[in-house]
């Protein structure tokens, strides 16, 4: 690229070579001025019209590589709002604490995204399974059992269930301390989606939605269902989470935990438990298939199971 510094060294160097020659004098003192050949002033300026038009070219170039930038910038914006924040007057920056802010920034379909959930903590990303899609869409899922070939373990301790396990684009637990962020931060509504292994599907929505600190062992809290799966968590409300290796349910002489191989909010023991072991379908053992008794029965392993949330909608 031609610059500016470089068309001036032209006009100087020609502008020189008119006015002076310092190489012959006729005093010791005062030097000669003789004629510069006007064939050479007419080669200079030449080069230096040559030299113009290159600048007028680049300068172009420029202009059309600035409106480049401009177009990827403006069509970018919705990517770099979801993972960046939005600026807002003055520069403050609002970042998407859940899927439903993503969704009301422009998000679509399902997958993992990333949010600022921690109240206090704006800089603490965590990644997360946005469902886009289903009822509305806003949806971040925390559980999920699916049919595949290598199925997640679910029989684990207490500090797997607090932080979370198994991997977003198959079968997960998002973690209890994520969920009570998000449920205690402000109202929340739960979605369960059901289905069974003749791909019949049921659902189940609660207006109301908490899960306490771990200080109460993740309490559940839950209310105004609605749904054509029966209301079989109504029993668990109230219940604290229980596993393995961590005993809170009300049955005074085992662990529902041990005994339903799973972590879940168990009383004494369960009309429910999305967190049972894979069978397919009917089964014989001890009642610790992934259950939902009051669609299937309590000896009916799913197929399938979503647990979702999203800000509830409140009733004036």
């Amino acid at each position: 690229m031609i610059t500016k510094c470089q068309c001036v060294i032209v006009v100087v160097a020609v502008v020189a070579l008119v006015i002076v020659n310092t190489t012959n004098t006729t005093s010791d003192t005062y030097p000669q001025l003789v004629p510069f050949p006007l064939q050479n002033i007419a080669t200079s300026f030449g080069q230096l019209t040559s030299v113009l038009q290159d600048i007028r070219n680049e300068m172009r170039n420029m202009d059309e590589t600035m409106m480049d930038i401009h177009n990827v910038i403006r069509t970018s914006k919705p990517t770099i709002q979801r993972h960046s924040g939005r600026i807002l007057e003055g520069g403050d920056i609002t970042r998407p604490r859940h899927c439903q802010d993503l969704l009301k920034e422009g998000d679509r379909g399902r997958g993992v995204r990333q949010v600022y959930p921690f109240p206090g903590r704006p800089h603490d990303v965590a990644d997360v399974y946005c469902d886009q899609i289903t009822d509305g869409g806003g949806w971040l899922v925390f559980q999920r059992r699916l049919n595949l070939p290598t199925r997640e373990d679910f029989n684990r301790t207490w500090i797997e269930y607090q932080l979370g396990f198994g991997n977003m684009s198959g079968e997960f637990w998002a973690g209890l301390d994520i969920v009570h962020v998000l449920t205690s931060s402000s109202l929340q509504q739960l979605r369960i989606d059901l289905s069974d292994w003749e791909d019949e599907y049921r659902w189940a929505k609660y207006g109301v939605f908490r899960v306490n600190s771990s200080d109460d062992y993740y309490r559940l809290t839950i209310d105004r269902y609605t749904g054509d799966a029966v209301d079989a968590l109504e029993y668990h409300n109230g219940a604290k989470f229980t596993t393995h290796d961590a005993d809170h349910d009300t049955r005074p002489d085992e662990n529902c935990g041990v005994m339903r191989s799973s972590g879940w909010w168990f009383q004494n023991c369960e009309y429910c438990n999305l967190n049972g072991l894979p069978h397919e379908g009917i089964y014989t053992s001890s009642q610790d298939g992934i259950q939902w008794d009051k669609w299937m029965g309590d000896q009916y392993s799913l197929k399938r199971a979503t647990m979702m949330i999203k800000p509830a909608l409140v009733k004036k």
